[in-house]
């Protein structure tokens, strides 16, 4: 992966140009695209106005690659955003007012959302947002390592057209989260009984008869004398 990274503070990643991220395909060379001045000055501006974002300057081809370039994102919310609408952002007022209004209504909206999100935190790693060259806007929550493998099909990265439709997903998620959690727990605690009635000390006898203990694959006990 080729980056520019444009950053005023060394220690604070703020923004990284990007052209193809794409691992697999090792046959060809791809270069960053290079921004005009007017851009890289307008990013910088864009950049201190908004200190909690990172910005992602890139062409993607489709929604596996927007995800896996959000990934990448290293702030607080990453922000995704071709070339070209950026180069039209810095020489364009009206595009500029336009996409800055629905940036910062972005950030506005993900923030409140991350605030109702305060007990699903210790799920969720950052949170992104792309917007095309039609002002379209899809929202995104990278999901930390370590939750059960299932959990959203499997995915890392939940995507959604609106916050609430993301909120909904998340609720989802941590719904089946706890239902797992709860699950393991109790089969530890049914496996922990069983040992007791195998284990030297307690053979699991009843009046003189020995009580076979079985448990079925959804963690419920059959006693049988």
């Amino acid at each position: 992966m080729f980056n520019n990274a444009i950053n005023n503070n060394p220690n604070k990643p703020t923004a990284m140009n990007i052209w193809k991220n794409d691992k697999a395909d090792k046959t060809e060379e791809k270069k960053a695209p290079v921004l005009s001045a007017a851009a890289q000055s307008y990013l910088k501006t864009l950049q201190e106005k908004h200190g909690n974002v990172y910005f992602i300057i890139a062409d993607y081809s489709g929604e596996d690659e927007a995800q896996r370039l959000l990934k990448q994102g290293k702030g607080e919310y990453n922000c995704l955003i071709t070339p070209a609408l950026l180069e039209q952002m810095a020489t364009d007022e009206a595009t500029r007012s336009k996409y800055e209004e629905i940036i910062a209504n972005a950030v506005t909206q993900v923030t409140e959302m991350k605030e109702q999100l305060v007990e699903k935190s210790d799920m969720i790693k950052n949170y992104g947002f792309s917007i095309d060259g039609d002002g379209n806007i899809n929202y995104y929550v990278l999901l930390r390592d370590g939750l059960p493998k299932d959990l959203n099909g499997g995915s890392k990265m939940v995507k959604a057209g609106s916050i609430e439709e993301l909120m909904e997903k998340l609720d989802k998620i941590d719904e089946e989260r706890r239902i797992e959690k709860s699950y393991e727990k109790r089969k530890e605690r049914q496996k922990q009984i069983k040992d007791g009635f195998d284990n030297d000390d307690n053979q699991g006898e009843n009046n003189g008869n020995k009580v076979k203990v079985e448990i079925d694959e959804d963690g419920n006990f059959d006693f049988q004398a």
